[in-house]
């Protein structure tokens, strides 16, 4: 079995940045050693990047990126935009979100490059029912994988449907059980595990939306995206600094009432947050992942945080013009119109909006 756990289990990173927000952190929390040596940018060379993104192309769509038709809303605490606007819309992607990269590398690297290690007939594990669980089981599906997905007692029934419209096997347990039926499930000798999150395949196949970027921006001074644990904002900012692209600015944006990345880098110490709130519960990540912290760090990568009506009021913009994002898909717009990302006159802006679910209408595409 391939195990692939996106629930938000302790695995780590620390964050190089300066915070653009007012808020108070939370003094309750545990710290974490890391090793600072333990990931080195050098091994991401952009003959990697290219090469995942060769493997994975027919699994993937090439999303657009628009330019923003009209001027920004004006409110009290956002100024006229002085710069040109671009929206890289992963909600075209498969699965409706950017976390199709991540798991076309992932499983394309194993058909491909460990199946001489796999079970004859090998079955991939998730604990994941919102964006990142969907992409997988299309992906499964695509690549003729079996799957069984890990789910919560109170899953989504919506959810439920979609797996098992899919042909996968799904597998209830209380909330704080799904990493002991994962582990229960991942350490019989047939099967094969590996790690979602803290993964370098993920770091690669995340970079695909950097390059993709690039080929419709090819001088962007600003680049601002979901943090969600870090991986996509780790992947972004390391391609543009193997690109020799130093100037450029990655921004990954988190919600106030969980600053996971935002915390440990105030802290310079990995740090695992007591608690983490939010509208949507994929944005609500106690700790971001190490990898994608050590990356995030070593590129310079940025964070800011948002409010959550600065998010509502973000997917209620975006609705108005035609773009059906949700709340993870919205926060990076949120960052624009709540204007935490420094923006000078003429620089170009690209905001990734990273995914574009419902439930009730997110699960008809297959």
């Amino acid at each position: 079995i391939l195990l692939l756990n996106s629930s938000r289990h302790p695995m780590l990173n620390r964050v190089l940045s300066s915070v653009h927000s007012s808020v108070q952190w939370d003094a309750d929390h545990e710290e974490v050693d890391l090793d600072s040596d333990s990931v080195d940018i050098e091994e991401f060379t952009i003959e990697r990047f290219q090469r995942t993104w060769e493997d994975c192309t027919d699994l993937l769509v090439k999303t657009p990126v628009i330019r923003w038709p009209t001027q920004l809303p004006v409110t009290d605490t956002h100024p006229r935009f002085p710069g040109t606007l671009f929206l890289k819309l992963e909600t075209f992607q498969i699965g409706s979100t950017y976390h199709a990269r991540s798991c076309a590398a992932q499983l394309r690297h194993k058909v491909l490059c460990e199946k001489d290690t796999l079970p004859e007939k090998p079955v991939a594990v998730c604990a994941s029912v919102g964006n990142f669980g969907t992409a997988f089981a299309i992906m499964c599906h695509r690549l003729g994988i079996d799957y069984t997905m890990v789910m919560s007692l109170n899953s989504n029934s919506e959810s439920i449907k979609f797996h098992k419209s899919n042909n996968g096997t799904v597998r209830f347990a209380p909330s704080s059980q799904l990493e002991e039926h994962l582990d229960i499930l991942g350490s019989d000798i047939n099967h094969f595990t590996f790690n979602m999150m803290n993964n370098e395949m993920n770091i690669l196949g995340l970079g695909m939306l950097m390059l993709e970027i690039l080929e419709d921006v090819p001088d962007p001074d600003v680049v601002v995206v979901s943090c969600e644990g870090g991986p996509l904002v780790a992947a972004c900012a390391t391609v543009l600094w193997k690109l020799g692209k130093h100037n450029v600015k990655v921004y990954g944006v988190e919600p106030e009432g969980a600053p996971a990345m935002c915390f440990s880098r105030s802290e310079d110490q990995l740090t695992m947050l007591s608690s983490a709130k939010c509208c949507d519960p994929q944005l609500a990540y106690m700790m971001p992942c190490e990898i994608s912290f050590q990356l995030c760090r070593q590129a310079q990568a940025k964070h800011v945080l948002v409010s959550e009506s600065s998010i509502e009021a973000a997917r209620t913009c975006l609705f108005r013009h035609g773009i059906a994002a949700d709340f993870a898909g919205s926060i990076a717009m949120a960052a624009i119109l709540e204007n935490k990302v420094p923006v000078s006159n003429g620089q170009k802006v690209v905001a990734v909006v990273a995914s574009g679910n419902y439930y009730g209408t997110k699960f008809t595409y297959k």
